[in-house]
């Protein structure tokens, strides 16, 4: 469910707002794998969870995207408006090297 949001605005060109040029490429592939391994653990688990939990199982799904929702919203940098140099400075405390 994150992954495939994340990967979906990497796709779409956001990651130009997070991440430096020489680096979206390489970004967006990490977002893309990561996609397709969380979309594999889904699969493979979700038979069991289905079973063990009946019309919950969706419960531990939804409690790991709301963790992922709450860790973006008080963790992550607030993007719009910003050059990259304006959010790498957030993220990481200094300027950002040449």
């Amino acid at each position: 469910p994150l992954s495939s949001l994340v990967a979906a605005c990497l796709r779409r060109g956001t990651c130009l707002q997070v991440l430096p040029v020489e680096y979206c490429a390489a970004g967006s592939s990490i977002a893309a794998s990561c996609n397709w391994f969380s979309n594999f653990i889904i699969g493979v688990t979700f038979l069991q969870v289905s079973q063990a939990l009946g019309g919950l199982a969706f419960t531990p799904f939804a409690a790991i995207l709301l963790a992922f929702i709450v860790y973006i919203a008080t963790c992550m940098p607030e993007t719009r408006g910003k050059t990259v140099d304006e959010i790498l400075e957030e993220i990481n405390g200094a300027e950002r090297l040449e």
